[in-house]
């Protein structure tokens, strides 16, 4: 293994000589550290907006990044795909172009131009600026109007910036490449990526009126309808999910099961074995709405659930006390 080409790979994950490089290294076997990474990763990216770059001559923090790259893709997929919700993968795409840009903004003139040159940019460079293409450049830049030849100094057929605006246009022309292929089919992403969905933080791409308030004792649950499971169960709907919906939300039944059907479906997006389905949820609805029943309390439910949910992710950040 070429350290030089590892040292790329892990500034710049998504170059072909990065995926080359990825082929020759034995990653058949999922490891918790490349998983956790990647959720550092998409995290990162759901919050801040940025992914954070490190430089580091560490080969084996060197093959984590790229490792976790991979993983960071599917992970970002199934999230999105739970939610159908597309600024989720713009945010991510935009947040791996802002840590490729950091990394470039270092890089030598040499390392620059091999880096767009796998990009398809042909890049001259003098001690004052910086020359692309016209063609070349009108490849990443018809999308994205802040980096419109408008704006761009033209010549010979040559689009001419200085580095401040070359940095600008890398990153839309990163962006587009990273976000090319996004989101991966559900179907094809391994189990333990999946499992990991409901540990992505992704409350501000929530409507405000979805969110939970102060100190809601039942604030979990509209968590949990934000976060669909691997692994549920019946009793998930008729011991929480009814009961809340119709009795402390006090919806209507139709309202309540369409709720309900739509979170199943989103769940069966990452596990399609299941036997819940509209006439049980129905039921169960109904049932609920004669006895009067209360939701499980978020004490009964992590001993009801164990394993199945993140509590901590779920709870959020007021722990509730029992059967409060």
């Amino acid at each position: 293994m070429s350290d030089a080409r590892l040292e790329l790979a892990y500034k710049y994950p998504f170059l072909q000589s990065s995926k080359e490089l990825l082929a020759t290294m034995n990653v058949s076997k999922i490891e918790s550290k490349h998983l956790n990474a990647a959720l550092i990763r998409v995290n990162e990216a759901m919050k801040s907006g940025i992914v954070e770059f490190t430089k580091s001559q560490t080969e084996s923090i060197q093959e984590l990044y790229l490792i976790s790259y991979v993983y960071s893709r599917m992970l970002v997929s199934a999230t999105a795909s739970m939610r159908s919700a597309y600024s989720i993968i713009e945010a991510y795409a935009m947040s791996e172009a802002n840590r490729a840009c950091t990394a470039l903004e270092s890089e030598s003139i040499e390392n620059l131009k091999n880096v767009c040159d796998q990009m398809g940019l042909s890049v001259s460079a003098n001690s004052q600026s910086f020359s692309i293409p016209f063609h070349e450049y009108i490849k990443f830049s018809t999308t994205n109007p802040m980096v419109s030849l408008v704006f761009q100094k033209l010549g010979a057929g040559q689009v001419i910036m200085d580095k401040t605006q070359l940095m600008k246009f890398m990153r839309y022309a990163f962006f587009s490449v990273i976000a090319k292929g996004l989101p991966i089919e559900v179907k094809t992403i391994p189990k333990e990526v999946l499992g990991l969905t409901g540990k992505v933080d992704i409350s501000q791409f929530v409507k405000k009126s979805e969110r939970t308030t102060g100190r809601n004792t039942t604030g979990w649950i509209e968590r949990l309808l934000n976060t669909p499971l691997p692994d549920f169960r019946h009793r998930l709907v008729n011991l929480i999910l009814a009961p809340y919906l119709v009795n402390v939300r006090n919806l209507q039944i139709d309202e309540a099961v369409s709720i309900i059907n739509e979170y199943i479906e989103r769940c069966k997006r990452i596990n399609p074995d299941t036997n819940v389905n509209p006439v049980y949820i129905r039921y169960q609805c109904n049932y609920a709405k004669r006895r009067g029943l209360k939701p499980y309390s978020l004490a009964s439910a992590r001993e009801l659930m164990a394993g199945s949910i993140d509590f901590d992710y779920i709870g959020g950040e007021t722990k509730e006390k029992k059967d409060e």
